[in-house]
């Protein structure tokens, strides 16, 4: 998107462990570039003009911990390699792309999870990223999302819930009574908090 979740994490960080911590140990990728570029501008500050900042292009579908991430030398203008870590939190407004208008590349990615996840075939293109997040966040970890409600009281929508408590607790789901959240956005949004383990008990999820 814009990358105000990024520029906002960031800041917080900044409060905390200062200026260079914070950028050394924030992430943020998008599939394509002009998001990026919106991002770097929002992160950079006058402190931290010669320290890179870990911004990068990369499908989410296929983001691997220990993969190796080009980044920029703000410095020299040459490329740097990165190992991606794994996280303890994850925040994102995953994309509103309806299961009849995911792309042809992502659809090739998808295949690799066919047997893997238990997903109907009218899955939105989030259901998927959601649960790719548990690939990069360390056991007792956190993840915040930002989905469309349309898997509310849907079929899909059920079996993506029973897919992603496989893999994390789901400690908050967040539902807007008075409207949309955000009024560029063509569809109603819901947020959930869910943390990174197998539920191996039955919890309660607490509504907003």
């Amino acid at each position: 998107g814009t990358g105000t979740i990024a520029r906002e994490v960031a800041g917080n960080k900044r409060k905390q462990i200062g200026e260079q911590k914070a950028l050394a140990t924030v992430w943020a990728s998008d599939k394509y570039s002009f998001p990026l570029q919106t991002a770097n501008i929002g992160m950079a500050s006058l402190e931290t003009i010669n320290h890179p900042i870990r911004l990068f292009k990369h499908n989410a579908l296929n983001l691997n911990v220990g993969e190796q991430i080009s980044l920029n030398d703000p410095v020299t203008g040459n490329k740097l390699a990165a190992q991606l870590p794994s996280f303890g939190a994850v925040v994102s407004n995953l994309p509103f792309v309806a299961f009849e208008r995911i792309s042809e590349d992502d659809r090739l990615l998808l295949e690799q999870y066919e047997n893997r996840w238990n997903l109907s075939a009218r899955s939105d293109l989030s259901f998927y990223i959601a649960l790719k997040l548990a690939d990069l966040i360390r056991p007792g970890g956190r993840a915040g999302i930002i989905l469309s409600n349309s898997w509310m009281g849907t079929r899909a929508g059920r079996r993506f819930l029973q897919e992603l408590q496989t893999v994390f607790t789901i400690e908050q789901i967040h539902v807007s009574g008075k409207g949309r959240w955000f009024q560029n956005a063509d569809v109603v949004t819901t947020i959930l908090v869910l943390r990174r383990e197998q539920q191996n008990k039955a919890e309660s999820v607490r509504l907003f």
